[in-house]
């Protein structure tokens, strides 16, 4: 599979079934005050990405900039929790790797009004 498995949820707990998934070639998007897609609500959604990257052996800054909450957990690891309303700040985690392929999941919520998030990670 290239790129993210996308699950939409209307509501921001990432429960119940989603009500779109996708497949998304990277996490970067901003919806300003519209839904992310026909079916999904424009306020109060969730969003969970997952994807296996390949990692080298080295220590990684795992990054979000978002509008509102955002988690990232690498091979089953919480490694950025700011789970909270928030206006597009960036905020990262470290996460040592040993070279192999891992489980990345990225879960992310909208409130209300601007709805953005972007994700990277970066060797450091």
């Amino acid at each position: 599979m290239a790129g993210w498995y996308a699950e939409f949820f209307n509501g921001q707990h990432l429960q119940g079934d989603p009500v779109l998934t996708r497949i998304d070639p990277w996490i970067g998007f901003e919806w300003e005050t519209g839904p992310p897609a026909p079916g999904v609500w424009q306020d109060d959604f969730s969003a969970r990405w997952t994807q296996t990257l390949p990692l080298q052996t080295d220590h990684y800054r795992f990054c979000t900039m978002s509008d509102d909450g955002s988690r990232i957990w690498v091979g089953g690891q919480l490694v950025l929790d700011e789970w909270h309303a928030n206006s597009g700040i960036a905020y990262c985690g470290t996460y040592w790797a040993t070279s192999g392929n891992y489980e990345v999941v990225v879960e992310y919520y909208e409130h209300g009004g601007d709805a953005l998030i972007y994700m990277w990670w970066e060797p450091h």
